[in-house]
């Protein structure tokens, strides 16, 4: 059992030695996942490579092939709140660094989108548990996004490693997942899958 600081402060350094084209093996599992549901738009983060984190634009780009009639929204951190707005993400979307150095889209240049379209969120972590249960960086922004979803969407969670036992400080505002994939295992709390 971790907290979520000690979770973080743990998968942050263990992060460091991983292995970037294990992002493709994430990819193929969320494709097995994803055939054949009746899914539309897909919300993704855009992973900072600076961070180490799951190569989203890899599974992207790889998802883009294998299922073609997929959209894709990514996200943009309202400055001064932890509201996002979500925008569409396609070949045209254009990027501008926010004040972390992770790139957003431009909301000058960018359709806006409505939450309520979402089907799907990728959704960023640093640890996870057995029970569903995520640490993320800290800021809330996602449990905020994830509450104002369709209760339906499914949220799912992508890392590089399996789940630790249990997340000691879990809130009641905290959202968990339905799934979370890894590049060898699906890890599910949605009776759908």
């Amino acid at each position: 059992m971790m907290t979520k600081q000690e979770s973080r402060d743990y998968f942050l350094q263990k992060r460091t030695t991983s292995n970037p084209a294990d992002s493709e093996g994430i990819a193929a599992q969320l494709g097995v996942i994803l055939t054949g549901k009746p899914i539309e738009i897909i919300h993704c983060f855009v992973a900072d490579g600076s961070r180490k984190e799951v190569d989203t634009q890899s599974i992207r780009r790889i998802l883009q092939a294998e299922l073609p009639w997929l959209r894709w929204a990514a996200p943009r951190i309202i400055p001064g709140t932890r509201n996002m707005q979500h925008f569409v993400w396609d070949d045209a979307t254009m990027f501008i660094p926010n004040h972390w150095g992770i790139d957003e889209p431009d909301p000058i240049y960018s359709q806006l989108l409505d939450i309520q379209r979402i089907d799907v969120v990728l959704v960023p972590l640093l640890a996870y548990d057995r029970q569903g249960n995520r640490a993320g960086y800290g800021g809330g922004y996602y449990d905020c996004f994830l509450a104002e979803c369709r209760p339906d969407a499914l949220k799912i969670g992508v890392s590089f490693f399996e789940p630790i036992d249990a997340i000691s400080d879990v809130n009641e505002w905290d959202i968990s997942l339905d799934l979370c994939v890894t590049p060898t295992a699906v890890y599910s709390w949605n009776s759908r899958f």
